[in-house]
């Protein structure tokens, strides 16, 4: 190869590379193509997709247009006012969406980034009205169902207003059975639950009567449906609430004399463990617990009684009063008003305690059984740990006796040994824990005489330390 044809080999190879980088270019935007067409994603294809959903969205917006009409004629317009609502802000939408058309078919050119951003936002647009739209054909839709089903849903509401009608004289004689057994305050709101009832009863007839109406001449009924509906429902609710009462109260009676029994064994065993408990504070602790629950089991023991007499024990459950109350501590006033509001203030609550004539109430008194049982195990259950820990006491009490003996005799024969080296400091610590074991072999505690008598094995300690630094290096202390 001649020198002035040097740049040949070079130039097939970088032609032939620039021949291959065109055919790849076209061959990638050809398939890229390809996939868009499958897509629906070039521009002809977005531009079609476009005019498709105008042209549906318009024929969308314009029925809905003509139905409210239909929705003011049979529901109102006040009812039908979001149905013109919703067509309206579709209808705004739509001269949106038309608008970016007719800019896409006038005369003047358009690039394909604005024709794929303008069909893009008409598709949206038609969506959007096309939504607002569905979703009052439903809402109406739904209207008109119960509208067709009002007949029968005024039968079925009608059949239970006099069902629950019926239900009236049953709940008022529940409560007149509940009111001469137990006082008004146990029975509480649910003493009004059948006039209330009554009342709601009433408004719901005359919705039910407004509906029966409405479908007789063929108008909007859905409303005076739904009112009855709502108070049927509600008297309802309230009429449930005197068998609610009625079964809490008489579980109550139950329950009332089931914790009496409970309470009365909890006594028993306080009163046994009170008489062998050999602490008097654990023992006074216990008595106090043990006059809490009495009080509480004559309280429950007299509703108890009552209860199993019946609606006739009124004046069992005075006389029962009676003689509680005559039983109470009399009020100390000694003729002066100040201390007889002082000194009477227990007394008087006391007496308020008392089963009411008239009527009972089981609840607080199944309250203050459980507050007097927890106070009883409480009570036990310190005495019980007191007894433990003077079990413990005694069980260490003799061998901490013996070592600090040990202590104080080795401290003594040192001392006696070295009495002219040894000064007041270790003397005045060995008489100490000479003194305090002494004081620990009189206490009739054994906590208290462990404590002691640990205490005199530190003081001998300290005497002995004391003695022998005195004495001198030579002098070692002893260690226990």
């Amino acid at each position: 190869m001649s020198g002035a044809l040097w740049w040949l080999p070079s130039l097939i190879v970088f032609g032939g590379a620039a021949v291959a980088a065109v055919l790849l270019v076209r061959g990638l935007r050809a398939r890229g193509r390809r996939v868009l067409e499958a897509e629906g994603r070039t521009p002809e294809a977005l531009d079609q997709r476009a005019g498709l959903a105008l042209v549906q969205a318009d024929d969308v917006v314009r029925q809905a247009e003509d139905e409210v009409g239909f929705a003011e004629a049979q529901f109102g317009k006040s009812d039908a006012a979001q149905v013109a609502r919703a067509v309206s802000s579709a209808r705004q939408a739509l001269r949106e969406a038309f608008l970016l058309r007719q800019k896409l078919d006038d005369h003047i050119p358009d690039t394909e980034s604005d024709r794929t951003r303008w069909n893009t936002r008409i598709i949206e647009l038609c969506a959007t009205a096309t939504r607002l739209v569905e979703t009052e054909n439903s809402s109406l839709s739904e209207r008109r169902s119960v509208e067709r089903d009002a007949p029968e849903r005024l039968a079925q509401l009608t059949a239970g207003l006099a069902e629950t009608e019926a239900a009236l004289p049953a709940a008022r004689a529940t409560l007149d059975a509940l009111a001469r057994r137990f006082s008004p305050t146990a029975i509480g709101a649910a003493a009004d639950a059948p006039r209330t009832a009554a009342a709601l009863l009433a408004e719901a007839r005359r919705s039910a009567d407004a509906a029966a109406d409405a479908v007789s001449r063929g108008t909007l009924a859905a409303p005076h449906l739904d009112a009855v509906a709502r108070h049927l429902g509600t008297a309802r609710t309230t009429l449930a609430q005197v068998e609610h009462i009625a079964e809490t109260l008489n579980g109550a009676a139950s329950e009332l004399e089931s914790s009496l029994a409970d309470t009365r064994a909890g006594i028993a065993e306080a009163r046994a463990a009170r008489d062998a408990n050999p602490l008097p504070d654990a023992a006074d602790l216990i008595g106090d617990a043990i006059t809490v629950a009495q009080r509480a089991a004559d309280d429950a023991e007299t509703q108890v009684r009552a209860l199993a007499t019946g609606p006739t024990a009124t004046g069992a459950i005075g006389a029962a009063n009676g003689a509680r109350a005559a039983s109470l501590p009399p009020r100390a006033d000694d003729g002066d008003p100040a201390v007889a509001e002082a000194d009477g203030e227990s007394a008087t609550d006391a007496r308020r305690e008392l089963v009411p004539v008239g009527g009972l109430n089981p609840l607080p008194a199944i309250g203050r059984l459980r507050d007097a049982s927890l106070q009883l195990d409480q009570a036990l259950a310190e005495a019980r740990s007191n007894v433990e820990r003077i079990k413990n006491a005694q069980a260490a009490l003799r061998g901490a006796i013996f070592s600090a003996n040990s202590y104080i005799e080795v401290a003594a024969d040192f001392i006696t040994s070295n009495r002219s080296r040894v000064g007041p400091e270790a003397r005045t610590r060995l008489a100490e824990a000479e003194r305090q074991i002494v004081l620990a072999g009189a206490s009739a505690d054994p906590v208290e005489a462990l404590d002691i008598a640990r205490r005199a094995a530190r003081l001998a300690q300290d005497a002995d330390a004391l003695a022998r630094y005195d004495a001198g290096p030579r002098q070692a202390p002893i260690r226990g």
